[in-house]
């Protein structure tokens, strides 16, 4: 273990051992503080060896729990090491001491130890089958903690021995952490390693799993335009690619995208910091005795506009589109964000099997699981049985209108009316690139958005999205739970805006009187009116209530699925 890993905590439970042996250990494994709970005879023990770097404070300990709470640096967290009670009709002690701490405990908290129980027959191989009441203490009190358990890697049966003569395994040791858990530490991960000398496995537990590390994605900022040599980086990216047989919008953005990363790596574009550096250079310049005054000035003049591309970066990130004014909001702004974080994190999914999963990666295939099942036609046989009796709604007149060819002022008129600030596809560019440099780049966007409509064929890379999922409710656990949305590239834009304006004008003919959305100056709030007041006359009105009746119903995806 320490070899290979040397976790910066070590938890150990049956020690069965004095202190003295114990330091002998701790010793040898080279940690800087240790902490025991000595043995009751040849039973139980516990013991805890960390590093120094950790501030460890112990809030409560006795032979079967140790809670901790951990700093390092600004960050802070709780660890509850638990190890639980082998004899049965005592178990639910702890487990109802632990609800105890839950109920009160708002911070990131984890559950780690052997808890000598199991949530139901699934995770047990061999033996008799557990009455179904028996699991439920400690379901309970994940649920009153708001437990989760983490992503795992191994063989998650830890338990092995013989009993009464047969070969029984049992998931007893593992690793639990709440929503605010997964919030500091989102990409935390258990591994279950391998039996040595012990009829338990060692749980790793990774605030950091390697494996889920992300490297940084590119996105434009609007701050760029401002620098002059920026637009010859632009310039250059951009024309560079004429001569090239494949000279395409996509391939030059991604020649765009190449450059301005590779130029952004010489710029201090990070405000913060250089805010930092400014106010120490200014602070620095006033302590002299003979402080050079135009070198003051060029430093303040410097740490204003530091501020405001600070207060422009957090407000873009921030989403908030009504604020249009103000001195400094960057407070505001950070706050903002942290709650948006917060209100949309998804610790968690739980799939059609009922199993919880913590990984993005798990969380991403049940996503994706979902809306292949959800989008995925039937192939129905023949559908002139369920259209029969269908009024024709596009006359010829509008077909005509709408298979025009496209025009130069369409696509212009489509470019700026996209959201400057709207959130980038993968590509990572926003419409403020394009209409920052429309002068530069129309030419091939206008040819290649033309080329589109006159092939009707979509290149496969306009069509990639970032899938991002939003909660409908607090606590999201499920699919169902959530509203997606996709973040498309802006060039994916401009085709559904040229669309959508053509369509926009022939609407009204076309969607019924009594369908109250995506018809201007229709809207959807008229359904809630007009609900209330068939709901209220069916329980007020005696012959209303006679005659008639009221169905709800409840179409999944009603606007998605047409079969």
């Amino acid at each position: 273990m320490k070899k290979e890993y040397f976790p910066d905590i070590l938890f150990l439970m049956e020690t069965m051992n004095s202190d003295l042996f114990i330091l002998k250990v701790f010793r040898w494994l080279g940690y800087d503080y240790f902490h025991t709970i000595e043995p009751e005879g040849k039973s139980g023990g516990l013991a805890i060896f960390w590093k120094q770097h950790l501030h460890i404070e112990f809030l409560y300990e006795d032979k079967n729990l140790l809670d901790l709470e951990i700093s390092q640096g600004c960050k802070r967290w709780f660890i509850s090491c638990v190890y639980g009670n082998p004899r049965q009709n005592l178990r639910h002690l702890l487990l109802d001491k632990i609800s105890n701490i839950g109920v009160n405990r708002m911070a990131a908290w984890s559950l780690i130890g052997d808890f000598n129980d199991i949530l139901s027959n699934k995770e047990k191989i061999g033996g008799p089958s557990r009455v179904e009441s028996s699991f439920q203490d400690f379901k309970n009190m994940l649920s009153t903690c708001d437990m989760h358990e983490l992503g795992r890697t191994g063989n998650s049966f830890t338990w092995g021995g013989k009993r009464n003569g047969e070969w029984i395994q049992c998931k007893l040791d593992r690793c639990f952490g709440n929503s605010q858990w997964f919030s500091l530490f989102p990409n935390s991960h258990q591994w279950f390693l391998e039996k040595l000398g012990s009829d338990h496995r060692p749980v790793l537990v990774k605030f950091v799993n390697d494996q889920e590390l992300f490297r940084g994605t590119f996105r434009f900022d609007k701050r760029f335009a401002e620098d002059p040599q920026y637009q010859d980086v632009i310039h250059k990216a951009w024309i560079g690619n004429i001569s090239s047989h494949n000279s395409s919008s996509m391939h030059r953005l991604v020649d765009c995208r190449k450059s301005i990363s590779h130029w952004k790596k010489g710029k201090d574009y990070n405000a913060e910091n250089r805010i930092k550096r400014l106010r120490f250079e200014l602070d620095e310049e006033k302590s002299y005795q003979f402080p050079c005054w135009n070198k003051i000035s060029v430093i303040q003049n410097q740490l204003g506009i530091a501020f405001r591309e600070e207060e422009s970066f957090w407000r873009l990130k921030s989403r908030d589109k009504w604020m249009a004014g103000g001195d400094k909001n960057s407070k505001f702004f950070q706050a903002s964000v942290k709650a948006n974080r917060i209100k949309n994190c998804l610790s968690f999914l739980v799939d059609e099997n009922g199993i919880e999963h913590t990984l993005n990666k798990e969380k991403g295939k049940i996503a994706e699981q979902f809306f292949e099942d959800l989008f995925t036609s039937s192939y129905p046989a023949n559908m002139d049985s369920v259209l029969e009796g269908f009024q024709t709604k596009v006359t010829q007149d509008m077909n005509h209108d709408l298979t025009q060819k496209i025009t130069e002022q369409e696509i212009y008129n489509a470019v700026f009316s996209i959201n400057a600030e709207s959130s980038p596809g993968p590509d990572g560019f926003t419409a403020t690139f394009f209409q920052t440099h429309w002068y530069l780049i129309k030419n091939q966007i206008i040819a290649d958005i033309m080329g589109f409509f006159e092939t009707c064929i979509l290149p496969e890379d306009w069509n990639h999205t970032h899938l991002c999922l939003i909660p409908k409710i607090s606590n999201p656990e499920r699919m169902s739970d959530i509203r997606p949305i996709s973040l498309c590239s802006v060039l994916y834009k401009i085709v559904s805006k040229i669309l959508s304006a053509r369509l926009k004008k022939h609407l009204p003919a076309i969607v019924s009187p009594t369908q109250s959305a995506f018809v201007a100056e229709r809207l959807a709030s008229d359904n809630i009116l007009l609900a209330h007041e068939i709901i209220h006359n069916l329980r007020t009105n005696d012959k209303i209530s006679r005659d008639f009746m009221v169905f709800k119903t409840d179409m999944s995806k009603a606007y998605d699925r047409v079969e």
